[in-house]
């Protein structure tokens, strides 16, 4: 609105009505953000940064972090690894595990939880071909 030229005193006025009957709701918004971004398998370092982008406070940015499962970074990582892994099994382990950090770094997440799903997805794999024998 200012950007329009809109006086102060409105857009003032305007954001404390919107306020009251919940057309702005910072808390709700970076919860329901929270949320689709848990679907879509991103970290808590990109919602920050698009609650960020899109004007959240600080503290309520922290909040909403704060109430994140602490393991969900890790679970979403290695969810999308499971999710690629079969598209690489032809692909040398040192080439899929480039591949594999590749794709977790573009999403956000941090080196220790790269190396931490990629590994136990490949112990996962490898644990599958053992086939007991009696």
């Amino acid at each position: 609105m200012r950007r329009k030229g809109v006086p102060e005193d409105v857009v003032d006025e305007v954001l404390v009505r919107f306020t009251e009957v919940g057309l702005v709701d910072d808390r709700g918004f970076a919860s329901a953000l929270s949320a689709s971004q848990s679907r879509r398998l991103t970290s808590a370092r990109v919602l920050r940064q698009k609650l960020r982008e899109k004007g959240v406070e600080a503290e309520i940015i922290d909040e909403t972090l704060a109430e994140r499962d602490p393991e969900a970074d890790l679970e979403a990582a290695r969810a999308l690894v499971l999710k690629r892994q079969s598209a690489l099994q032809g692909v040398d382990r040192s080439a899929r595990y480039r591949r594999l950090a590749g794709l977790l770094s573009r999403r956000g997440f941090g080196s220790s939880v790269i190396s931490r799903a990629i590994r136990e997805a490949e112990a996962d794999s490898i644990d599958d071909q053992w086939v007991e024998v009696e």
